[in-house]
Formats: C-alpha cells, sequence, structure tokens
C-alpha cells in the first residue's frame, strides 16, 4: 500500500492528484558548506560588539569591525589570502581595556654619512624608511616613528626620543609577546651608512591575557569547521578544546577543529606539544618566522578548510604570506620528527622560500597515559567526521516519518515501513559507491562487521556499529640500493 504524505485517503472530490516525494531524490552525500571562526582580538576603534560572532565578507569588512588596527583583522587577511570561498565568522575579543601592553625599543647608534634605508620588520610586515645623509640618532628615530604611524593597519604606534624608538601594541597581554621584531630580513639589506647598531629590546613585556570563555560560549551549536585561537595560553586553549569535544560527542555532532601556531624555540616548541592532548587541536610549529603565529595558524585553517575531500595529506601546500625562518633558524630534518612526535605540525621551505606544510597532525598523543597514534594525522577526525555526515544524512532523506519494523517482515512497497536489514542495505550500498576506494578500504571486511538491528529495549530505535578500514596517507617511501661495483657482468 502506497503511503501518501499530502493526498487524504478520505479524498472524494474528483481530480488527478500528484505529489512530490524527494526522499529518494539524492543518491549521493551532498557536500555540507564549511564554515570558519576566527576568535579574533579587536582593537578599541573596532565597531563589532565584543564577544558576539560576526560574519566577515571581506578585509575591509574585518577592519572596521574589528579595527583597522587589530590583530583579529590581520587574522581575517592571512586566510582569506589563502581562501576566500569559505564563510567566514569572527567573534571578536576585547584585548584593550584589561592587562598590560607589550612596549619594544630600538635604540640607534650613529649618524649617517649617506642616505640609505631603515628596513624594519614588524610582526612580519616590512616597512622600508628612508633616511637622509647626516641624520643623528633623534632624527633616524623620528623617521622611523612617522613611517610606522603612517601604517594604519599595523598594530603598534610609535614614538621615538634622543635616538631610541618605542613601539607600543594596540592590544594588551601574553600573547603579543612572541611577535617579532627585526631588522635587515632579506639578504643584502643592511643599516644605512654611519648607524654603527640597532639594538633592539623589549622593555615592557605584554601581560594578562584575555580570557575567550565568553567567544566561546558565543559559539553555541553554529557549525563551525575550523576555530583559530591566538590566545594559546593552555587557560584559553582547555576553555577551546571542551568546547569542541562537546560538540564532537553525538548528542551534538557538530564536529570543530582548533588552530593555532608557535612561535617559539624547539624546546619549548616540543614542551608546548607535550603538554597538550587533543585531537581537536591543530599546532603549527611556526619556529622563527617573522609573521606571527596567529596568522599563521589562519593559513592552515584557511588550507583545510578549502580540501576538497577529508582524507587527502597536505604535505606540499603553500602557506602563502608566511615568511621563511633565515636558514640558520629552520629546524632541520631531525629537528622535525622531533617535533612530530610531540605533538606538532610542522612545515618546510623550499628553494623559493615558500613555506609548505610537510605534516598537519593533531595534538592527540596518549590514551590513559599510553602512546596512543589513532587520531595522529589531521584527515582521521576529518575523515571519521564525513562518514558520520554522510550516514547521518543517508538516513535523514531516505526514511523521513518511516514506520519501523522486524527483521523477516513482508513489507508492502511504499509503505514508508523500513527495517534493520533495509536500513543495513542502504549503509552497505552507500560504502561501496562512495567510500571503498576513496575512504575506506576492504568492504567485504566491513560488510562481515557492519550491525544494523532494532533496540530491544527501546521498539523505536535502530542501533548501528560499523567498523571502516580507513586509507592511509601516503607519507614515507623508504628504499634500498645494493649496487654493484667493478664485478664482472
Amino acid at each position: 500500500m502506497i503511503t501518501f504524505a499530502g493526498i487524504p485517503i478520505t479524498l472524494r472530490t474528483p481530480g488527478q492528484f500528484i505529489e512530490m516525494d524527494n526522499s529518494r531524490a539524492v543518491q549521493g552525500t551532498s557536500a555540507r558548506p564549511k564554515v570558519a571562526c576566527i576568535i579574533a582580538p579587536m582593537t578599541s576603534v573596532g565597531t563589532a560588539t565584543k564577544d558576539i560572532p560576526v560574519r566577515i565578507v571581506s578585509n575591509a569588512a574585518a577592519r572596521t569591525l574589528l579595527g583597522v588596527n587589530s590583530i583579529g583583522a590581520a587574522m581575517v587577511a592571512a586566510y582569506r589570502a589563502i581562501n576566500p570561498q569559505t564563510e567566514l565568522w569572527a567573534i571578536p575579543v576585547d584585548t584593550f581595556t584589561s592587562g598590560t601592553a607589550r612596549v619594544e625599543r630600538i635604540t640607534f647608534v650613529g649618524t649617517t654619512t649617506a642616505a640609505g634605508t631603515v628596513h624594519l620588520y614588524i610582526g612580519g610586515r616590512y616597512i622600508p624608511v628612508a633616511i637622509a645623509a647626516s641624520s643623528d640618532v633623534t632624527a633616524t628615530a623620528l623617521a622611523c616613528k612617522n613611517a610606522i604611524n603612517a601604517v594604519t593597519d599595523i598594530s603598534w604606534t610609535a614614538d621615538s626620543s634622543s635616538g631610541v624608538l618605542s613601539m607600543t601594541c594596540t592590544h594588551k597581554g601574553a600573547f603579543t609577546n612572541v611577535a617579532d621584531f627585526r631588522l635587515n630580513y632579506v639578504y643584502g639589506q643592511t643599516l644605512p651608512a654611519g648607524i654603527s647598531s640597532a639594538t633592539i629590546a623589549q622593555t615592557t613585556p605584554g601581560a594578562t591575557d584575555a580570557s575567550i570563555a565568553n567567544a566561546v560560549a558565543a559559539m553555541g551549536d553554529v557549525q563551525y569547521d575550523s576555530v583559530v585561537n591566538p590566545f594559546r595560553d593552555d587557560t584559553n586553549q582547555d576553555i577551546l578544546e571542551t568546547e569542541l569535544l562537546r560538540r564532537w560527542g553525538p548528542l551534538v555532532q557538530k564536529y570543530g577543529q582548533s588552530f593555532v601556531g608557535v612561535s617559539d624555540t624547539l624546546a619549548n616548541t616540543s614542551s608546548y606539544g607535550n603538554a597538550r592532548n587533543s585531537f581537536l587541536c591543530c599546532a603549527l610549529a611556526v619556529g622563527a618566522s617573522p609573521t606571527p603565529e596567529w596568522e599563521c595558524a589562519a593559513m592552515v585553517a584557511a588550507l583545510r578548510d578549502a580540501q576538497t575531500r577529508a582524507n587527502i595529506p597536505y604535505q606540499g601546500l603553500a602557506l602563502t604570506g608566511m615568511l621563511a625562518p633565515a636558514a640558520e633558524d629552520r629546524f632541520d630534518g631531525s629537528e622535525r620528527n622531533v617535533v612530530l612526535y610531540d605533538g606538532m605540525s610542522t612545515y618546510t621551505v623550499d628553494s623559493g622560500g615558500v613555506c609548505r606544510l610537510e605534516r598537519l597532525i593533531t595534538t592527540y598523543q596518549t590514551s590513559a597515559g599510553v602512546a596512543d597514534p589513532s587520531y595522529l594525522d589531521l584527515t582521521t577526525p576529518d575523515t571519521l567526521d564525513y562518514l558520520r555526515y554522510s550516514v547521518n544524512q543517508l538516513i535523514a532523506l531516505r526514511f523521513p516519518r518511516f514506520n519501523l519494523a522486524d527483521d523477516g517482515t513482508i513489507v508492502e512497497p511504499g509503505s514508508n515501513v523500513v527495517t534493520p536489514n533495509m536500513i543495513k542495505s542502504q549503509i552497505l550500498a552507500l560504502a561501496l559507491s562512495e567510500w571503498e576506494g576513496i575512504y575506506c578500504q576492504g568492504f567485504d571486511q566491513f560488510k562481515t562487521e557492519l550491525i544494523v538491528e532494532r533496540n530491544v529495549s527501546d521498539p523505536n530505535r535502530v542501533d548501528m556499529q560499523m567498523g571502516p578500514n580507513l586509507l592511509g596517507a601516503f607519507m614515507v617511501f623508504a628504499g634500498q640500493i645494493q649496487f654493484l661495483l667493478g664485478t664482472a657482468a
């Protein structure tokens, strides 16, 4: 007996009535559009309301909402430079009313003997400063001050006095202490002739980071696939990971992955990774790159969100906009292997100076104190989320408003009645047509182990257990050459 949704059985009015049923229209898994979120430090000139999510449609909008001189706007620009297509939201965090602002100083010595350029880099941002001939330290520092303050979209304001250039961050908090200050990044850049030295020193460290607790609470149950967090201290990252774990659970099922960067020494980078243990956090070992770690984290999230398939490895993808560390400051192969065992993701630098992802892993390393590689690569939770989503979509679209019967029941075609075995057949068809050889392998094993049964306590519930064998990622090729030398044929 055919079951109709909109044509009543009591209809006596003559006519032709045909309803539409879309339950079989979607034969495969439709793509779920990704949504990214940046926890965005804002400044006092930003027009957005703190701790309230706001959609970002352009870099210009980010500068207005978060502050033209904000780290949040810089994170948005870093993300959108790689991935302008993904829907992007920001949750503004007030970093200007409390805490201590970092102050950095450059002390110049000498008088220029010819015109030249001070090549200044603040957080990876290049600011060339033209210096006239015969400029003493006061004039040099003043020229640098004016050049910095002329750049409106930088998170620092400058002052000068008696040959000392002072730069104060527009944000307050310890998270700003990792921002890089340097002179002469590019080979061949030098101080103007006559300036014998320019010493960079931090005179006031930033202190007291803002809490992201209210920002995380404001996420609600909205789906955010990537969450970029510039406040990677343990307290704030714990808040975020706790929320993401709740979302990962079976009653919410809104998977999100957090992204942070760590600009530090090898030892401190390893220590940070070893102190974390979450398959919902991906931390990039930024090392000595001049680019701020929060912008690097945004770049990684942008590359991940641009993926066309959940299980494609990431090695070789360019971190567009990231400045490479000096050759002598880069982590070498053995050092990168060390941090990969400490929960930290890595990148390499090619011959053209482009930073490229090497391996993206989560910080998950142990279970109950025992080494556990089950969630090592970022592609693993990404793939599992896709499999869960595709099964949920199959059930929701294929069996809406159905009755449930025991296996063996004779079910009339078109009667909107389903049995566990009918559901099992649909899952097997999904696995064979969409998963096998793309996400999974070993269909016969999957078919043998798949269990779909009616719950013994709740007659309205079907329970399912499946064991997909995920494809691995081709990361390592190991070979051996056994050569002959001078041996007669």
